[in-house]
């Protein structure tokens, strides 16, 4: 298998059986190590030194609260190197805290990271 390194001889009549579990196990492992890469690779902020910072010395997510702001956005952008936002955090709600960007009531959290 790709993920070990291991081979493992299957006679062909096992191949119907055999295959669809390994493939299972292959997806279940690849799934597995996103997740714990987007675990430890995601930091909440709540200002725009702060999300600029995370993008200038390491790579991955970053959760802020938002107003929206197409302004906003373009601003990040400019100053994080190519940074946009990715998705509204689902089922987040309002944040407490303001913007992370300008500091107006923020109406949701976002997650920001840069394409490669």
């Amino acid at each position: 298998m790709r993920l070990d390194r291991t081979k493992q001889a299957v006679p062909w009549g096992d191949l119907p059986l055999a295959l669809p579990a390994m493939l299972d196990t292959i997806q279940m492992s690849i799934l597995a190590r996103g997740r714990e890469f987007q675990a430890s690779h995601t930091v909440h902020v709540d200002s725009l030194p702060a999300l600029v910072k995370f993008f200038t010395e390491s790579t991955g997510f970053v959760i802020a609260p938002w107003c929206e702001s197409p302004e906003d956005e373009a601003r990040v952008q400019k100053e994080a190197q190519g940074v946009t936002t990715r998705v509204l955090v689902p089922g987040s709600g309002p944040p407490t805290s303001g913007c992370a960007i300008c500091g107006k009531p923020a109406t949701t959290e976002v997650v920001w990271a840069r394409a490669y």
